[in-house]
């Protein structure tokens, strides 16, 4: 089913599955937008996350493939000294924190980033009430601490990953 594509390091997305995408909730000016199948489920999150006073709000959700390469190159460049100047190494670690071009869910529409992308929003209200309430709306907590052994994705409290309320409930 669409809501359960997979794109990681190991499902590198194919160029029919990105055609399928249907954007409508866009920002003007920005590129930002989610699946068709996924928005009403998000503007409601945000809306009732923002009733109860949590101040939640989008920092991004779909990116092109092109928007994606470009974010880990700039990775990769602030990776190169710790690399030792060593490319390959370079995006060894990039690839930890930024997925390659194909392999993010940004690139599937359904993904969504919150106030700004920082490990510090596991501190706030914001944070603990997706965590209490996100499946209710078919999200999840993408790339948990206690999971990066499997993901090989570092702890991203603000990366929600739209599934489905059945699968989201289950998880």
């Amino acid at each position: 089913p669409w809501n359960l594509s997979v794109a990681n390091k190991w499902h590198v997305l194919s160029d029919s599955r990105l055609n399928d995408i249907s954007i409508v909730y866009t920002i003007p000016n920005c590129e930002y937008g989610v699946d068709s199948r996924a928005r009403d489920s998000l503007v409601a999150m945000v809306n009732d996350a923002n009733a109860a006073g949590c101040g939640l709000w989008y920092s991004s959700i779909y990116r092109s493939v092109d928007s994606q390469r470009q974010n880990f190159e700039n990775r990769v460049q602030m990776s190169m000294s710790q690399a030792g100047g060593d490319r390959a190494k370079a995006e060894e670690i990039a690839a930890t924190v930024v997925a390659r071009p194909g392999t993010s869910d940004h690139n599937l529409g359904l993904a969504v980033d919150f106030n700004g992308c920082k490990t510090a929003f596991k501190d706030t209200a914001a944070y603990r009430w997706l965590i209490k309430h996100c499946a209710d709306y078919g999200y999840i907590l993408r790339y948990p601490a206690d999971k990066q052994d499997i993901t090989k994705v570092v702890y991203e409290p603000w990366h929600y990953r739209y599934v489905g309320v059945t699968l989201a409930t289950y998880l």
